[in-house]
């Protein structure tokens, strides 16, 4: 447990850390960042991200140990910066997985997952008056329901419960927030 502490704080401050760099991509006209790693062998480069003009991810590659390309993912945006569509593609190219994004009033309403192009899964999703997420589905292949999940929020807007459910209606689990 003591060991898994600061790899947890080091993945959250490196995610705000990117978070904030969105808006220093822009001011710096960035299109892509390439890490690369430094041996005594000498240099290797690991990864590979390319930016939109809005500093929008478009594009991810990975590299393997020997320097060869091995995978990318590729997002396309709306033009509200919501990502539209999501592809992951093998080391030959060819396109291993896709999600598919909806969104009603810039709100998600449904992912659609694809699996070497076909349908591995569908999540849908509510909102309230307050936008804030009341339920989510979860659906297999076949379109049949296999997991709903409801949340529940305070006057403030605070998440106070939320239940997932089986197919058949059955609590699998419920979480209580409460704030102090």
């Amino acid at each position: 447990m003591i060991r898994i502490f600061p790899i947890l704080f080091i993945l959250i401050l490196s995610n705000l850390f990117f978070a904030q760099s969105k808006k220093k991509l822009i001011r710096n006209n960035i299109t892509s960042i390439q890490t690369e790693k430094i041996t005594d062998s000498g240099r290797q480069i690991v990864n590979i991200k390319k930016f939109n003009k809005k500093g929008e991810l478009i594009l991810e590659e990975d590299y393997d140990k020997n320097g060869k390309w091995k995978s990318k993912d590729e997002w396309i945006y709306d033009k509200n910066g919501n990502i539209i569509e999501k592809t992951e593609y093998k080391e030959n190219n060819e396109i291993k997985a896709k999600e598919i994004y909806q969104y009603k009033n810039d709100f998600l309403i449904q992912i659609t997952y694809f699996k070497e192009k076909e349908i591995e899964k569908i999540e849908q999703y509510a909102y309230n008056a307050f936008g804030e997420k009341i339920e989510e589905k979860i659906f297999n292949k076949k379109n049949d329901l296999i997991e709903k999940i409801i949340y529940e929020y305070d006057k403030h807007g605070l998440k106070i419960k939320r239940i997932t459910y089986n197919a058949l209606n059955e609590i699998l689990e419920q979480r209580i927030y409460t704030y102090q």
